[in-house]
This record gives C-alpha cells, sequence and structure tokens, in this order.
C-alpha cells in the first residue's frame, strides 16, 4: 500500500463560459446597473452584438441613456454586482454533447 500526504492543494476550475454561459449573467446585471443608474438598456440581442464587436462602454453606455461621465460609478456597481453571490447563484451549467 502507498501512502501519500496531500496537503494544502487547491484545485481551481473556470466556469465561465466553460461549464457555465455567463451570457445571461452579464446581460442582467448590466440591466439592473443602467435601471439603477436611470438609464435604458439595450435589448439583449443588441447588446451582444455590440459586446462581441469589442465596443467600449465609452461607447456603450450613452446607446443605455447614461453620460460617459457615469462609466466609473457604472463600473463600480457592475463589477460589485456581477460576481455576487445573488447572481452566481442564478447560473446554469451547459450542456455539453459528445460526439461519438
Amino acid at each position: 500500500m502507498i501512502s501519500m500526504k496531500i496537503a494544502n492543494r487547491n484545485i481551481f476550475i473556470d466556469f465561465d463560459g466553460t461549464l457555465v454561459d455567463i451570457a445571461p449573467r452579464h446581460y442582467r446585471v448590466y440591466k439592473k446597473c443602467v435601471e439603477k443608474m436611470g438609464g435604458t438598456p439595450l435589448d439583449q440581442k443588441k447588446y451582444w452584438e455590440l459586446k462581441r464587436d469589442n465596443i467600449s462602454w465609452n461607447e456603450l453606455l450613452p446607446m443605455s441613456g447614461l453620460e460617459v461621465n457615469n462609466r466609473d460609478d457604472y463600473l463600480k456597481l457592475f463589477i460589485d454586482r456581477i460576481e455576487s453571490l445573488e447572481e452566481l447563484c442564478r447560473d446554469e451549467l451547459l450542456w455539453i454533447a459528445c460526439l461519438r
């Protein structure tokens, strides 16, 4: 019998995009933050078209009815909320199809 002492070992798993589709959470947080700041969120389809085109927050926020000078306040709200337990708990695992 072989005995191994394994202590202080950590396993890190990147769930975002690998096991969990982050798109619903990302959009939901964007929408909540824009609404909280008095803006009007873009619809989900338009939002993701722009995000996939790597549009900057300086361009996206005015399209959402917010001033560019509110960017830092928006980003603080967004960052505080995106990894909150309330939001993370709503994530769903991706269904992965196995090819045979």
